[in-house]
């Protein structure tokens, strides 16, 4: 099975569905000359699909590579042995993969690790196969900078139901590529990078090596921590190049057990920081889990609960706008009820 050494366009590829249009069903990528304007070949990037089950998904994330009009992408799918469609979805687009297999597995990280290990490009990504690249990805990745002199690429995405219905997601916690702000991906969702906008370089893989297999949800998070501890020269893309997909079957929708891994890492890797930005943490944890309390209902919100909250975690409290608005609604409604009270 062949590298993609030219660039596809969509006379290259099978036809779409019928009724599938837009990108990437009926829309390409302007392709890149072969050669870099230096005369060299393209840096050569490895994508890695982990597939189970997503055969209503997998051929819009295999387009949205195979359409990226880039000369030197080696795409590489794992499939878990998946019992609907995604086979035929796979054998579809045979002839344009490095490397595919489908046969059972020990979840998502096992499938990654097993595509990284036949990966041999400069750069490794993986791409989920419910989620896709945005036109142009790899081109605004790609065709700008010095890549030799970067190790870590990575930058923020769309998410939502499909592309023509999603929010950007700017990734403003992650805009420097820091431990203390990586651990905080437990909290908000501006501090979480998108693994599908990420591209390791081959120098840093070999240091850091492969996914934690043990972990569910966020192989994602500790693999990045262990890439920071190796100070990367990182760059963050800020045009956003993927997109994440929101569904019934998100394995991420089950917040409570991705939060719960989320915050085992940071209590893992909160050793390599300060003794303040430890303490931060441990204060950010802390209210997190109050907050929660909150949202779930376990914890009364009324005054003398969300003064106590304000006194114990002060500064995590009052520069969240979500507890600042469950404090407003509390003192609004005590003002009602007293005017009320008033004119009886």
């Amino acid at each position: 099975m062949p590298l993609i050494n030219t660039a596809l366009t969509l006379k290259d590829l099978p036809p779409p569905p019928p009724g599938k249009t837009g990108w990437p069903w009926t829309e390409q990528t302007e392709p890149l000359p072969e050669r870099m304007p230096d005369g060299s070949e393209w840096p050569r990037i490895s994508i890695v699909t982990p597939s189970y089950n997503q055969g209503q998904f997998i051929e819009e994330t295999i387009r949205s590579v195979l359409l990226q009009g880039y000369p030197n992408v080696e795409y590489i799918i794992i499939d878990g042995g998946s019992t609907d469609n995604s086979v035929e979805v796979i054998k579809k687009y045979d002839q344009y993969l490095a490397y595919w297999v489908s046969e059972s597995d020990l979840g998502q990280s096992h499938a990654i690790n097993k595509g990284f290990e036949k990966s041999t490009g400069d750069y490794i990504a993986w791409m989920n196969s419910d989620d896709c690249y945005m036109p142009n990805a790899l081109h605004r990745t790609f065709n700008k900078y010095k890549l030799e002199q970067l190790d870590f690429i990575y930058g923020c995405t769309y998410i939502g139901k499909s592309i023509n219905d999603c929010t950007l997601i700017k990734g403003i916690g992650t805009k420097r590529f820091k431990l203390k702000y990586l651990l905080r991906f437990f909290y908000n969702v501006e501090y979480i990078i998108p693994s599908q906008s990420v591209f390791v370089s081959e120098k840093v893989f070999k240091k850091v090596g492969f996914l934690d297999e043990k972990l569910h949800y966020c192989m994602d998070l500790d693999w990045f921590a262990r890439i920071a501890l190796e100070h990367p020269l990182t760059y963050r893309n800020p045009e956003p190049i993927c997109f994440y997909r929101v569904h019934s079957c998100t394995k991420t929708c089950d917040y409570k057990a991705m939060k719960a891994e989320a915050i085992k890492i940071a209590h893992v890797y909160s050793v390599h920081l300060s003794i303040w930005e430890q303490k931060r943490l441990a204060r950010l944890i802390l209210y997190a889990n109050i907050f929660d309390e909150y949202s779930s209902g376990v914890r009364n919100k009324c005054l003398n609960e969300l003064i106590k909250t304000m006194i114990l975690v002060p500064v995590e409290s009052l520069s969240d706008t979500r507890f600042l608005g469950i404090l407003k609604r509390v003192i609004l409604k005590g003002l009602s009820f007293r005017n009320t009270c008033s004119k009886c």
